[in-house]
């Protein structure tokens, strides 16, 4: 950290809501010569100022306003209150977290806040709000998205990457944990409190182990967010057009379903394919075909093929990925199901998807389908014959 002659900037080793250890550290470092600047606090770190070594107490008093945001003042205590622990003999020195900071130098001050009733009042009102930032941290870490998802948890991991988004709740629950074992320390405190105990203990926090796992967590999460980047540029720029795929696909085009004369439309914006890879599902085609057959008779086929497809490591898997798939569409308003003849499928389900096109999700052993076929020209093929063609 950053030291000179007329100061020195040091990372804070402990939490904002330790009000014995911030306490004891500020104490420990005006025993060194260096003491607190007058909001010299920022992003966790704080600025000292150098001077003799002196004894000092610090306290922390609890914000009666529950965010700078909300009162314009930047988290301040009111002139009152500073004129009224300045007549004490403390002077305010800055905030942090949901606390003032208050020193003296005098020996003979009298201890802020000695009521405990009030102070019990006042941890009451901070565990509340912890309380309420837990759950609201819930909410959106872990059920938002969720619900977000439609259902789609397996598809999504196979798309986006099992690594992505195992990194991503691995965050989540270390974030929500963290306000867990905050509220946990919150409640500590307000017991020892109401028992009438004052928060005055001495106590030497360990800077690595408060700092390690900020460490750990920082580069996991920027990690995370270097994957999202990467996986998110291979969505826009992994399409090709049919034409210059040249591995064999396992499951039926439009060439295998109509049989005749087969002319690809190749719409730039909807015909191409994407291929990925995933730790659960080698195998995930994203696959658009726009395509008119003539067949015999001279009657012409024209339409679009749209498919999803998933090849994972086990038909359990497969199997949930292919519930998740149909659960997703029974979630749409429009969702009309529709009767399929067996095409020899470990599971299957056909319906009307929300713009009344025809789909299928088919599961065989390893293998998940998702196919909607649209048909323009006169010569149609009924669902029963093309869905039984998907995957031979």
């Amino acid at each position: 950290m950053k030291s000179g002659k007329r100061g020195a900037v040091r990372l804070i080793p402990c939490a904002d809501y330790d009000i014995e250890g911030l306490q004891s550290y500020f104490e420990d470092m005006a025993m060194t010569g260096l003491h607190l600047k007058k909001d010299g606090i920022f992003a966790h770190f704080a600025a000292f100022e150098r001077g003799e070594p002196r004894e000092a107490r610090y306290r922390m008093d609890v914000k009666e306003k529950r965010s700078p945001i909300m009162d314009g003042d930047n988290g301040r205590p009111t002139d009152e209150q500073i004129e009224l622990c300045s007549e004490l003999g403390w002077e305010y020195v800055d905030s942090i977290g949901a606390f003032h900071i208050f020193r003296t130098y005098d020996a003979a001050a009298p201890e802020l806040n000695t009521d405990a009733a009030l102070q019990s009042i006042a941890a009451r009102r901070i565990v509340r709000s912890q309380i309420e930032s837990v759950l609201v941290l819930c909410f959106w870490l872990l059920i938002y998205p969720v619900l977000k998802l439609d259902g789609l948890l397996l598809p999504t991991m196979f798309t986006v990457g099992t690594d992505v988004m195992l990194l991503a709740f691995i965050i989540d629950i270390w974030w929500i944990v963290g306000s867990i074992a905050r509220l946990v320390y919150l409640s500590r405190i307000k017991k020892r409190l109401e028992a009438g105990e004052s928060i005055v203990r001495r106590v030497k926090r360990s800077s690595v182990r408060y700092i390690a796992p900020r460490i750990a967590f920082a580069v996991l999460a920027t990690v995370t967010v270097c994957l999202f980047i990467a996986r998110w540029s291979e969505a826009d720029s992994g399409r090709i057009p049919l034409e210059e795929y040249a591995g064999e696909l396992p499951f039926a085009t439009i060439a295998d379903i109509v049989p005749g004369e087969y002319e690809r439309l190749g719409f730039p914006m909807t015909d191409g394919i994407q291929t990925r890879s995933d730790i659960l599902a080698p195998v995930v085609i994203d696959f658009r075909e726009c395509a008119a057959v003539t067949v015999s008779g001279g009657k012409a086929f024209s339409g679009g093929l749209l498919i999803d497809y998933y090849e994972t490591v086990s038909p359990r898997l497969a199997r949930a990925a292919a519930e998740e798939l149909l659960l997703n569409a029974r979630l749409k308003r429009h969702y009309t199901p529709i009767e399929l003849a067996d095409t020899g499928a470990d599971m299957q389900a056909a319906y009307y998807d929300e713009v009344h096109m025809p789909t299928v999700i088919l599961q065989k052993g390893n293998r998940v389908i998702k196919a909607t076929l649209y048909q323009t020209g006169e010569y149609t093929i009924s669902m029963d014959e093309w869905a039984g063609k998907l995957l031979g």
